[in-house]
């Protein structure tokens, strides 16, 4: 059900993006640059265990990154790109009895590559700028690793996909954060939830992921500098009659 929810969100993200896109395309500034970050995910379960915990893993992000501003919307943003990421998980085995004793049994390492697609709102702040963004991120797992704990011996092997776990996810995205100046680097939080269990048998373990994400864009859009408009003044005025 879930799944089924995030594609029709999706389809609606993909609808008014394409609106905007023929609105605005004569009327927009295309940046592009690089984005890359720390994450900690976990894996999400709907049917608790209390003798397992999920626990956090430490991942990443980089890749390139895309923004199309438009200039007929100040302020508006579609914002997509193509990034490789770190996800995955970790399971404790909770000792009720002697917590010192705790430790995981499990830890999955999956490197996928994403491609997020996010609406945005950004806006000049003096010498900073805000922004704030949100929409779907579909991914695809390319190989992965499974650690496991038996009888106190590590077994490491590598991830099977479609028998065992499900390639693709589509996750929520959320990111938030400041641009400083007149850099084109912008600073920010992210937190992103999976809408497909990891799982292939019984759909769980939904990855959950949080954490933070730097992008420096080659060309800073115009609608963010600060002096944007006191530069179109002088330019009016020096103009030949």
């Amino acid at each position: 059900m879930k799944g089924a929810m995030g594609l029709r969100f999706l389809g609606g993200v993909l609808l008014a993006a394409v609106a905007l896109l023929l609105n605005g395309t004569a009327q927009a500034q295309l940046t592009y640059g690089v984005r890359a970050g720390v994450g900690f995910p976990t894996l999400r379960r709907t049917f608790v265990d209390r003798s397992e915990r999920a626990a956090n893993i430490v991942g990443f992000h980089a890749g390139a990154e895309a923004a199309y501003f438009f200039t007929s919307s100040p302020g508006l943003y579609l914002e997509s790109g193509l990034q490789l990421a770190l996800l995955g998980g970790a399971s404790l085995n909770v000792n009720w009895f002697l917590p010192g004793t705790t430790r995981y049994n499990s830890r999955m390492q999956l490197y996928a590559l994403q491609l997020p697609l996010r609406l945005g709102y950004a806006t000049a702040l003096g010498s900073l700028s805000l922004y704030i963004s949100m929409g779907l991120q579909p991914s695809v797992a390319l190989w992965g690793e499974v650690d496991q704990i038996v009888d106190g011996q590590r077994h490491q092997a590598r991830a099977s996909f479609e028998s065992e776990f499900n390639r693709l996810d589509v996750a929520i995205s959320f990111h938030t954060g400041v641009g400083f100046g007149r850099l084109p680097l912008f600073f920010g939080i992210y937190v992103d939830y999976g809408l497909i269990g990891i799982q292939a048998v019984n759909g769980e373990g939904h990855i959950g992921n949080f954490g933070l994400s730097l992008a420096y864009l080659f060309r800073r859009p115009a609608m963010l500098s600060a002096d944007a408009p006191s530069m179109a003044r002088v330019k009016n005025g020096n103009d030949p009659q």
